[in-house]
């Protein structure tokens, strides 16, 4: 084989070596869950009307059809659902998407949530799903959690929603 042809096939397996290592790093970038606070300060003002005024907290939860860790998320928002004394609690599920879609995604995931709503980023500015803020009756962010949570940040959630 020639210099130029063995020079040809290491430059292309090269090139192929090269893609295969960016597709690899896009991919675990993609996978991996954002496990932050939430971009929204805790002490914010929501602009969200109905919050209920009888249940010390309310969490708000935002949520996507198309949010494969909204999905992942699905049994421990029914754990929370099962455990929160509704008293205490007002679970409302906030989506980009229209109201019948969020309440068709949420039937299909066994999370029991009536309230469910169609939100703007100008309502709810959050930058990635899914988002929990726990927020007073007058629309005070207490808590905030952004991306899906690990077993501590789940704790974290249900240990507050249970005060």
């Amino acid at each position: 084989m020639s210099f130029t042809r063995k020079l040809e096939v290491s430059a292309n397996i090269a090139i192929l070596v090269v893609g295969v290592a960016i597709l690899v790093v896009l991919f675990l970038q993609w996978r991996k869950p954002v496990t932050h606070v939430s971009s929204i300060p805790i002490g914010a003002h929501l602009r969200m009307t109905g919050l209920d005024n009888q249940a010390p907290y309310n969490l708000v939860m935002g949520l996507s059809t198309t949010c494969h860790f909204c999905t992942e998320s699905a049994p421990f928002y029914q754990r929370l659902l099962k455990e929160a004394d509704p008293k205490k609690v007002h679970f409302i599920a906030t989506f980009p998407q229209s109201i019948a879609q969020g309440k068709d995604y949420l039937k299909d995931k066994s999370i029991d949530i009536p309230d469910v709503r169609q939100v703007t980023a100008d309502v709810l500015p959050i930058r990635g799903t899914p988002t929990l803020l726990v927020v007073d009756s007058s629309g005070v962010v207490k808590a905030a959690w952004e991306g899906k949570l690990g077993d501590a940040g789940e704790a974290s959630v249900a240990k507050l929603l249970s005060q």
